[in-house]
């Protein structure tokens, strides 16, 4: 081979094996040090109103078309982490610990965007379709990810 080839195949094997990773930094740039559990944060957020946070937790299920949204796991109600469509995470991001650096708020989902985060999640069109009303949801907005 010649020394062009090399570097050719050496820069695909570089390529590989960073695609094969399932972490990274996604979005804006923070340090996680000052992160506190998931529980912790909704519970600052629902009792004192405090909106700011670098949450670390579990992510339990990702967006399957984009990557462009997760769920916290949490004792209680899962928590949403949605990026605006700012960047994109793995899909198979699930199991894997995540530090989040953003702000909380309410916000009421329409139908439509139900019926869209349940065609991402793979829900059958019977499910789907029942969904009739809209809801109110804490979610969480990042502004920047880590998956270490």
């Amino acid at each position: 081979m010649h020394k062009m080839q090399y570097r050719i195949a050496g820069l695909m094997l570089i390529l590989a094996i960073s695609a094969c990773g399932n972490g990274g930094k996604f979005g804006e740039t923070f340090d996680q040090k000052n992160a506190i559990p998931v529980e912790a944060a909704l519970k600052s957020f629902t009792e004192n109103g405090t909106k700011d946070a670098i949450v670390k937790g579990e992510i339990s299920q990702v967006c399957q078309t984009e990557g462009c949204w997760f769920y916290y796991k949490s004792t209680g109600e899962n928590l949403m982490v949605d990026f605006d469509h700012k960047f994109e995470i793995p899909k198979n991001s699930a199991g894997k610990k995540a530090y989040a650096n953003g702000y909380f708020y309410r916000d009421t989902t329409s139908v439509e965007k139900l019926k869209e985060w349940a065609k991402d999640e793979g829900k059958p069109d019977s499910v789907i379709a029942a969904i009739q009303s809209p809801e109110v949801n804490i979610i969480f907005q990042a502004k920047g990810l880590i998956i270490p």
